[in-house]
C-alpha cells in the first residue's frame, strides 16, 4: 500500500492568499506547488522553509491529516493520560535513525513511534502556536 507524498509550508506573502499555508508538492525548500487540469494551471508559493512539513500518510480521529510539525494529543496503550494524569502532548518528527515517523513528548526525551500509536489529534503546529 503506497500513501499520498504531499507537503505544506506558510506563505512568505499569506496576506493575498485565502490561507496562511500552501499544500501541494515540494519543488524546492523554499517553494510548493500543485497542478491543477492542465500545466497552463500550475500554482506555487514561496514558503518559509523552517515551516515546511511533510504528510505523515495518517489521520487523526477528527480526519485532519497530520504533518511534521504538528502537536498532538496522543493515546497509545488504553489512556490518552500518563501515570500522573497529565495530558500526553507530542510533536510529530521524522527520525532519521529509524527512517519513520514518530511522536516526540514534549518536555521529554521520549519519542513513540507511530506504529504503537493507537490514536492522536492534531492541536496546532509549531509555527503557530507555542
Amino acid at each position: 500500500m503506497s500513501r499520498e507524498i504531499k507537503f505544506r509550508g506558510l506563505r512568505v506573502e499569506p496576506q493575498y492568499h485565502q490561507s496562511k499555508w500552501k499544500f501541494g508538492n515540494l519543488l524546492n525548500d523554499k517553494s510548493i506547488g500543485d497542478v491543477g487540469y492542465g500545466l497552463e494551471s500550475y500554482q506555487y508559493a514561496q514558503v518559509i522553509s523552517e515551516s515546511v512539513g511533510q504528510f505523515t500518510g495518517l489521520k487523526d480521529k477528527n480526519g485532519v491529516d497530520g504533518y511534521e510539525g504538528d502537536k498532538v494529543i496522543l493515546q497509545y496503550g488504553r489512556h490518552h493520560t500518563a501515570p500522573n494524569g497529565k495530558v500526553r502532548e507530542g510533536i510529530i518528527k521524522f527520525d532519521k535513525k529509524l527512517a519513520a515517523f514518530v511522536i516526540a513528548i514534549i518536555n521529554s526525551k521520549v519519542i513513540i513511534p507511530f506504529s504503537i500509536v493507537i490514536d492522536f489529534e492534531v492541536i496546532g503546529n509549531i509555527h503557530e502556536t507555542k
